[in-house]
């Protein structure tokens, strides 16, 4: 049924529009009370043509607290609202808010209990040439919160949880040139003070554990494999403090009992004579050079000399040694200095059991001034 003309049609008692329903120009539909009976309805295919610069379909709902726009849709797979817009630098749905309080601007709210794998929301950017698009934006310009996830989980079954997970695939074949993928990229720049006292910070974590049960509460958890070189964690311009909220160098370790630093030697079955336990590295790195890469000028490092017992904690027997690197060049760096696990001390010689409590040192090395 198409009209080209001006037309009213009375539903106010209900009734049905059936068949194709064209409409070019305004459409009207009056009535009385909080809102319109379902049995008002228009089946079959509808299509409202505009070609002013002018709304073409508006719903405008004045008093009552009902629904402006109710959509129900009962097909499995259909889609209950389809908007196609072909608008090159306009917005193809905008939601205006202007008057809330504590109310909610946009709320998608999903009742189903079934325990596969979908989506309430769903944002797509679905074509591999648009490399400049965001799929997702939000803009703050107050003092609140961008975005405020708030996940309660109230199961009583153990299981694996997680309120927010960002899964990067790089897939593409790349054989030339710099790649780099990023994901997540955080940038916090604050300007403008002019007094004050002024704390930025880009992560704040704070996980509180379970009382119950054995506990472990974890505030950041960082794996990397696969490539070529691994590097966990990278800082640049600042100091680390751990157990401190005000560092005083690169790291700086704070406690009530004394800041500990441990260096372990794990992942294997049993510990034998000549394993490394940990090393500290003393290095530079001169740029004026052909060689850019850091030198190493001295280490410190502690290494087994013998089986350790697996059912005795205390019986571990190690060393440590002082290494250092010479000007000539000829030896890049040698063991200098050893403490071996008796407490006998070596000086450019392994030390002899035989002198036990004392220093061994080779013939005309040491000076006392």
């Amino acid at each position: 049924m198409a009209y080209s003309s001006s037309v009213s049609k009375n539903l106010s008692a209900g009734g049905t529009i059936s068949g194709h329903l064209t409409i070019e120009g305004d459409l009207t539909v009056t009535g009385a009370g909080a809102g319109y009976a379902y049995s008002e309805v228009l089946t079959g295919d509808m299509k409202i043509t505009n070609t002013a610069a002018s709304t073409a379909f508006e719903v405008e709902q004045n008093t009552g607290n009902g629904t402006a726009v109710l959509i129900d849709q009962n097909h499995a797979t259909a889609l209950g609202l389809y908007v196609d817009a072909e608008t090159t630098t306009g917005t193809s749905i905008e939601l205006n808010s202007n008057v809330l309080t504590t109310g909610t601007g946009t709320l998608i709210t999903s009742n189903s209990n079934n325990t596969g794998a979908f989506k309430v929301c769903h944002i797509r950017n679905d074509h591999v040439d648009a490399t400049g698009a965001t799929a997702l934006y939000v803009q703050q310009d107050s003092t609140g919160k961008s975005i405020f996830v708030d996940q309660n989980i109230s199961s009583t079954t153990a299981g694996t949880y997680t309120s927010a997970h960002i899964d990067v695939d790089r897939t593409g074949t790349v054989s030339t040139g710099t790649d780099v993928i990023t994901g997540l990229d955080l940038d916090v720049d604050t300007t403008g003070a002019s007094g004050g006292t002024i704390t930025s910070t880009g992560i704040n974590i704070a996980v509180t554990g379970d009382g119950g049960g054995t506990s472990k509460a974890v505030g950041l958890d960082v794996t990397v494999a696969s490539a070529d070189t691994n590097y966990a964690a990278l800082f640049n311009g600042g100091n680390v403090g751990i157990g401190t909220a005000d560092p005083t160098s690169d790291l700086d370790i704070g406690d009530s009992g004394g800041g500990d630093l441990t260096l372990s030697r794990t992942g294997d079955a049993n510990i034998v004579d000549g394993n490394n336990l940990g090393a500290i590295y003393f290095k530079g790195h001169d740029d004026s050079g052909s060689n850019v890469q850091p030198a190493t000028g001295a280490k410190i490092v502690g290494q087994s000399v013998g089986t350790w017992d697996q059912d005795d904690v205390d019986d571990a027997p190690t060393e440590l040694q002082f290494w250092t690197c010479s000007a000539s060049g000829a030896i890049s760096i040698a063991q200098r200095m050893v403490i071996d696990p008796d407490g006998n001390v070596g000086i450019g010689v392994v030390p002899e059991t035989s002198h036990a409590s004392y220093t061994t040192l080779p013939s005309g090395s040491i000076t006392i001034l």
